[in-house]
């Protein structure tokens, strides 16, 4: 009889630990499921925020982005598009203080657009003072092939302006808006010889 219960209770304890990394288990699907509820949730408060862009109602394309990033504060379509917002002024006021703010988390996070136009902001607040980290922040952004990054940075580089004059980086990055198709790219090969 004590060996029975003794019996029992081994298979009780298993059980426990079999019910416990069930509950674990268990625990941990429902995390998961809630963090991509909550990014599909912040990916259609996004996608509503196009649609009201597109249709040119910018402050309810600026209420869905925030609605975006109240659900997932790293939402980085959201985190693009209300920066992008900010720094075109589109239906609100331009405010390019709030436009690095919001680009610039999305640059962080590798977004080649934001990276661009977080070294634009950047410039147009500091006018006068052509930073490391504009040229930082649009090379980041010409490294993703960012046509438009690239095609400045060739520019900058062609011209001497704010950096050192580079003409074998300024083919560099030309060439590589070019062979992207970029139009601008192969005028600007053309016109200042970049072949040579």
């Amino acid at each position: 009889m004590d060996y029975l219960v003794l019996i029992g209770i081994i298979i009780r304890r298993r059980n426990v630990k079999l019910i416990y990394k069930k509950i674990v288990f268990l625990l941990a699907t429902a995390c998961l499921y809630s963090e991509n509820i909550n990014i599909n949730h912040a990916k259609k408060k996004t996608e509503l925020g196009n649609k009201y862009f597109y249709n040119k109602n910018f402050k309810q394309s600026k209420l869905m982005y925030q609605e975006a990033l109240k659900i997932d504060t790293n939402y980085r379509p959201a985190l693009n598009n209300l920066g992008m917002l900010y720094y075109y002024g589109q239906g609100i006021d331009k405010n390019l203080t709030k436009a690095v703010r919001f680009l610039g988390k999305a640059a962080i996070q590798g977004n080649k657009i934001s990276q661009f136009y977080l070294a634009m902001s950047l410039a147009e607040i500091n006018e006068e003072q052509f930073n490391k980290e504009i040229i930082f922040w649009l090379n980041k952004s010409a490294k993703n092939n960012y046509e438009k990054a690239q095609i400045l940075l060739g520019m900058a580089y062609i011209k001497g302006e704010h950096i050192e004059k580079n003409i074998t980086k300024a083919k560099y990055w030309i060439r590589k808006a070019s062979d992207r198709n970029s139009t601008k790219a192969k005028r600007i090969w053309g016109k200042y010889e970049l072949w040579k």
